[in-house]
């Protein structure tokens, strides 16, 4: 495994430590209470930040330090994003997973129909992710459920990108 570490950016004072079941596939990602971090074995773990005087949900509660594992098919390449009430990420086998920030459990599974190798990307109220065939991929954040898909024709690797667009 590896070794988690927790830092006070004012001071650089390690805040804490936590050993990992396995070795980081890519960046992690924060709530405010707690920490994603993607494994090459597929799963994520998540680990509690401490804080002091924090109104935490039932959920937290009832978990407090433990480590949680979300087990998932394929490898995550990019950071998972937090969105308003989820933390989300693609995988190579070309699965996005979403798990519930407030209830600590895993929401839905989208099936892309091949890697999502790219981070995926939040506008509320959708998310979206592109896979190696060339699919873009609106979906839901709340159900995950797919709004539209579109081929540009040739592979993506890459994050999709949004652009407002206005009416004046």
């Amino acid at each position: 495994g590896g070794t988690l570490y927790l830092f006070d950016r004012p001071t650089g004072k390690v805040l804490w430590t936590r050993n990992m079941p396995s070795v980081p596939s890519t960046g992690a990602a924060m709530t405010s209470s707690r920490i994603y971090v993607p494994l090459v074995t597929g799963m994520i773990s998540t680990y509690r930040l401490p804080a002091p005087n924090r109104n935490e949900s039932p959920a937290e509660q009832r978990f407090k330090d433990n480590v949680l594992n979300f087990a998932g098919k394929g490898i995550a390449y990019q950071p998972p994003i937090v969105t308003e009430s989820t933390v989300v990420w693609g995988t190579d086998a070309g699965n996005i997973y979403a798990v519930s920030t407030e209830e600590l459990r895993p929401v839905y599974r989208f099936k892309a129909r091949d890697a999502v190798l790219g981070g995926v990307m939040y506008r509320p109220p959708y998310l979206f992710a592109a896979s190696r065939d060339g699919y873009v991929y609106a979906i839901r954040d709340q159900k995950g459920l797919s709004r539209w898909q579109f081929s540009i024709g040739k592979p993506i690797a890459e994050t999709p990108s949004s652009v407002a667009i206005g009416v004046s």
